[in-house]
């Protein structure tokens, strides 16, 4: 019989990374907490959350580790696997069990890429100065205070930022202020990108909250960026946001688009970060939002034998469905066959996903639904991009204005 030391990472659940909670046993031979089983059936069938009802048994899951497929009501308890995980917790004496991961679980410094940071999730802006950043941006009063309250449990922002060879295309467009007017000004897709990222930067450093940059094929050149917010104020926290956004600059304007669109293995990396977060409890019970500034269609980036969109959807899917995460797509580009793709994934995926195009495209599907009368401008569309905790703005581009949120504005 195995030692019981030597089991120790066998009483891991692959999915919260955590040791089982009532570990459920697949046909296939692969264990997962209880409820992280739940939560994948429950996302690809959200109509039937219930795990007693009979549909909801009968869905067919993808098992996330060997992607053998079975039904839900195959998974049955493993009583063997839960007895041995009482016992060791029962002899802490003999076999220490980590049964629930501290902060110290983890290096204070990791990340995947080979970049040093600091986990610790700091203290926020004061309220005054945040609300004075965000109406230099462009909010209005009220609008300001009511992004500082219901940023509250946003710990963290990740942004994917694609810089492979198709975002030299010179399609792109940016937005410039000329006095108190906006100016269409034609780029390339990465210029169009650059601008954005430096934008949200600016945007969470306002509100008091970390993001982090990623390259998407970063790993071949280093490109990852965290900046920092600081509770100070006046000149001091003018210099300090100064120095935060000349390192996201600084690896922005030393990268030239090159390269595939391998994001399925980024979105994985972005997973294995988040999950390392939720287990050192840097997350504080938070959540994450992670945006992908994109002008193409997935790359297949992995040895399996799943097609570039479902290695995609998988990974996205895995993340929304384990973790405390909320994913939105930027699309960067006009072309058909892009738009075609990623309108087809909005209308086939069942767990959330907000899609957006550009400022411009954005403003003419609001006219479209009737809100003519409501300026659609280049702030609240900076803030759809970065996500949103209650979903105000999206329900605004869905379902039309209601006279309730017009205090926000």
């Amino acid at each position: 019989m195995q030692p019981l030391v030597e089991a120790h990472a066998e009483m891991e659940c692959a999915l919260c990374l955590s040791v089982y909670r009532k570990p459920m046993s697949a046909p296939c031979g692969h264990s997962f907490c209880q409820e992280c089983l739940n939560s994948i059936v429950a996302y690809n069938d959200p109509d039937h959350s219930d795990s007693r009802n009979t549909n909801y048994r009968d869905r067919k899951v993808l098992c996330p580790l060997c992607r053998k497929i079975f039904k839900a009501s195959q998974a049955v308890q493993n009583y063997s696997l839960e007895a041995l995980i009482n016992s060791v917790r029962t002899n802490p004496q003999k076999t220490p069990l980590p049964s629930n991961p501290k902060e110290n679980d983890l290096p204070s410094h990791h990340h995947e890429f080979g970049v040093i940071i600091d986990e610790a999730i700091p203290d926020r802006i004061s309220e005054s100065e945040s609300i004075r950043l965000l109406q230099n941006m462009g909010a209005t009063p009220s609008l300001a205070k009511y992004l500082y309250k219901s940023n509250t449990y946003v710990k963290l922002r990740i942004y994917i930022l694609d810089d492979s060879g198709s975002t030299g295309a010179y399609d792109g467009c940016i937005l410039e202020k000329v006095g108190e007017e906006y100016f269409i000004k034609s780029c390339t897709r990465w210029s169009e990108i650059k601008d954005s990222a430096y934008t949200q930067a600016k945007y969470n450093l306002a509100l008091g909250i970390p993001s982090e940059f990623f390259l998407l094929n970063g790993q071949e050149r280093g490109g990852f960026v965290r900046i920092e917010p600081a509770d100070l104020s006046g000149n001091a926290l003018a210099d300090y946001h100064d120095k935060q956004l000349s390192l996201l600059s600084s690896m922005l304007e030393n990268t030239s688009p090159s390269g595939l669109t391998p994001l399925g293995r980024v979105l994985d990396d972005v997973k294995g970060r988040v999950q390392k977060l939720v287990r050192s409890n840097a997350l504080r019970n938070g959540r994450v939002f992670v945006s992908v500034l994109t002008d193409g269609v997935p790359t297949k980036s992995t040895g399996n034998n799943m097609s570039a969109r479902d290695e995609m959807l998988n990974s996205m899917q895995m993340m929304v469905a384990t973790l405390p995460v909320s994913l939105i797509i930027r699309l960067c580009t006009n072309e058909n066959h892009v738009v075609g793709f990623w309108n087809q994934i909005d209308d086939d995926v069942e767990f959330p996903l907000d899609i957006l195009d550009d400022v411009t495209d954005e403003a003419k599907e609001l006219r479209n639904i009737g809100n003519g009368f409501f300026n659609y401008w280049p702030f609240l569309h900076m803030v759809r991009v970065a996500g949103e905790i209650d979903r105000v703005f999206d329900s605004l581009m869905r379902n039309g204005w209601w006279e309730g949120k017009c205090s926000i504005f």
